[in-house]
């Protein structure tokens, strides 16, 4: 920093450094490894992939939420047991959590009710599941009708963003063809009327005519 000519104000000598060299981000600046997540979980068909990079980090408390010791130390009868032998209720509360889209959910949703039929303490801890996942739904359904946190010409709110994140993969993706019309709506300018007595009575800018 240096003084002005007047000594009033306080400018940059450093202005043109800042220009030529910019600050790096903390996005990833190479391609995720593949890592050894529990096969049941979610691949790159869904909108998170946990078969890439760290998945704990992907979800907000996703130690305790993911396949793993942070959740076999909330489940102890799970302790030392290898995720691929996870219960198939265990595996269905967990995709139901992370990701209630996808199809490995419904996969497990559809062979845990069939191993419920005559089981009543199976039964009740899969319609508890039902029921957590019916009521992220609304929420989600709920929060899209405000503007779509995942989409991202339709989430002008920093706090609906926030939102969107502690949900994790909980967030469907928008309708692509929205998407794009929204952005074209930037960029095209609006239809214009086709008689010049409708014209007039809109009273066109000289760049619109």
């Amino acid at each position: 920093m240096g003084p002005s000519p007047g000594f009033n104000e306080m400018f940059g000598y450093t202005e043109p450094f800042r220009r030529f060299v910019q600050h790096e981000t903390f996005s990833p600046q190479a391609n995720e490894i593949p890592n050894q997540a529990a096969s049941w979980l979610p691949g790159d068909d869904y909108y998170t992939n946990f078969h890439e990079g760290d998945p704990f980090i992907k979800i907000d408390e996703g130690y305790a939420r993911l396949p793993g010791k942070g959740y076999e130390a909330l489940h102890p009868e799970l302790k030392d047991v290898n995720p691929e032998d996870y219960p198939d209720i265990h595996k269905m509360s967990i995709l139901a959590d992370v990701a209630p889209y996808s199809r490995e959910y419904h996969t497990f949703r559809q062979k845990v009710g069939s191993q419920a039929q005559g089981n009543t303490e199976l039964e009740i801890e899969y319609e508890k599941i039902l029921t957590r996942v019916k009521k992220t739904r609304e929420s989600v359904i709920k929060m899209n009708d405000q503007g779509s946190p995942s989409c991202p010409t339709q989430n002008p709110s920093r706090a609906r963003q926030a939102k969107a994140h502690s949900m994790g993969s909980m967030i469907p993706p928008c309708d692509l063809s929205v998407c794009r019309e929204d952005r074209l709506a930037w960029f095209l300018p609006p239809a214009q009327p086709k008689t010049l007595r409708a014209r007039a009575r809109l009273k066109l800018t000289p760049w619109a005519a």
